[in-house]
């Protein structure tokens, strides 16, 4: 028995096995062990960072870039509706978006409380050049200074 199929042959020496018991659980939790130790491996070697990003945070997509002059960030922003691994659902109130979160940048959050500069330009000074000084004339061409 091949593959749960019974062998057309003539040979009389291959005959039905009985069910091999295996123990499944123990390679699973090896398995799962090996592949644990290669993510670590992997996420050292990488430098990987946790994403910073947050369900509520103002964020910036990638926008697919028509020419030499397209600006790699759309101009207005999007609020994080939910965070799941790499996936990142991002809601703008019409559209709900999901992208990678390599394609997404978090927009700063600003001050708004900060009391505004005051509004008076400052005066400008106007520096004059500096003058040259007038070149003395060297000795070897007959020239001298006292004369």
């Amino acid at each position: 028995m091949m593959f749960g199929r019974n062998v057309n042959d003539k040979l009389p020496s291959l005959q039905p096995s009985a069910p091999i018991n295996i123990n499944r659980r123990s390679y699973r939790q090896h398995d799962a062990n090996n592949k644990q130790k290669g993510k670590c491996y992997h996420d050292i070697k990488k430098k990987v960072q946790p994403s910073p990003i947050k369900v509520g945070d103002q964020v910036l997509i990638r926008s697919e870039k028509k020419g030499k002059v397209a600006l790699p960030w759309r101009a207005n922003t999007f609020r994080v509706t939910a965070v799941k691994g790499d996936s990142i659902l991002i809601d703008d109130g019409n559209h709900r978006l999901m992208r990678h979160s390599t394609a997404v940048k978090k927009v700063p959050i600003t001050d708004t409380t900060a009391p505004d500069v005051a509004t008076t330009p400052p005066e400008t000074i106007v520096a004059q050049r500096p003058r040259r000084s007038i070149k003395r004339q060297p000795d070897y061409y007959g020239y001298s200074s006292t004369a």
